[in-house]
């Protein structure tokens, strides 16, 4: 039987709020040197899901992974995205193609059935937070609507009041106090409409 090839491709990230050792030089050695044939780098935050290299490398590994064992490579997991749920989509997605996803500095490596039981217990985890914090949320706003409490964006009351004593005088037009207090024209007349304010036509 054919023995299979494995073909590393490495993928890089930095953005303006990475520390040296997260440097995209520091990253390509570590990638260089544990075996990635290709190496793909760019310049981006790490919670945009809309990167160009990052797109290139998940369509660079599928291709390869047609014909090769393919693990897709990083130096640490949060260069691949810095959202938990993007990194648990995106090693899965690949999990479907048969690519391996590994992290350099982590516990993940999922051509291992070890590695690939770990980040399915850490991905539980994740998920199981998110769903508690929804939870928290919900009861949250259940209790305050119990106690009477208003939900959504209070209004700024000095604001309004401010606008309804221009809106009074009548030298005053509805685009120089949409202006003057940084709201749309639209809300000043709901503010007027609110309290019942009107404008005689002259």
């Amino acid at each position: 039987m054919k023995e299979e090839n494995i073909i590393k491709v490495g993928y890089g990230r930095v953005s303006t709020a990475d520390k040296q050792d997260s440097s995209l030089e520091n990253q390509q050695e570590l990638l260089r040197d544990c075996g990635c044939e290709k190496v793909f780098f760019e310049k981006s935050s790490g919670r945009n899901d809309d990167r160009k290299e990052f797109k290139k490398c998940i369509k660079r590994c599928k291709e390869l992974a047609k014909t090769n064992k393919v693990i897709l490579v990083v130096v640490k997991s949060d260069r691949l995205s810095r959202k938990f749920s993007t990194l648990v989509n995106t090693v899965n997605e690949l999990d479907e193609d048969n690519i391996a996803f590994k992290s350099l500095t982590e516990s993940f490596d999922t051509a291992s059935i070890e590695g690939k039981l770990m980040f399915n217990i850490l991905s539980s985890f994740a998920e199981y937070e998110v769903s508690q914090t929804r939870e928290r949320i919900k009861m949250g706003i259940e209790k305050a609507r119990k106690d009477g409490k208003k939900i959504g964006k209070q209004r700024n009351m000095e604001k309004e009041k401010r606008v309804i004593e221009m809106y009074r005088n009548r030298s005053n037009t509805i685009e120089f106090i949409a202006k003057s207090n940084d709201i749309s024209i639209r809300t000043v007349y709901n503010i007027a409409q609110r309290h019942n304010l009107t404008r005689k036509i002259s």
